[in-house]
């Protein structure tokens, strides 16, 4: 499998390089939908600063490169 990381600061472009990259048929993971996920279950609401205390609570927990393995899965 080979894997495109898109990585980049907030208005950067990632979302348009991902519909590019879906409009090609590849298929698209995005590693904050997994923190929202579980932001979801710990708090019940989703703010910049219950995604930061989620992160940093999953890579505490289980590691840096938790929500990376997440998303593969």
């Amino acid at each position: 499998m080979k894997i495109i990381l898109i990585a980049g600061m907030p208005g950067s472009g990632k979302s348009i390089v991902a519909k590019a990259a879906r409009d090609l048929g590849l298929k698209v993971y995005n590693m904050g939908d997994v923190v929202r996920e579980y932001t979801k279950k710990f708090y019940g609401v989703i703010t910049p600063e219950t995604m930061r205390e989620t992160s940093r609570k999953l890579r505490e927990v289980y590691g840096k490169n938790i929500v990376a393995v997440k998303t593969l899965e």
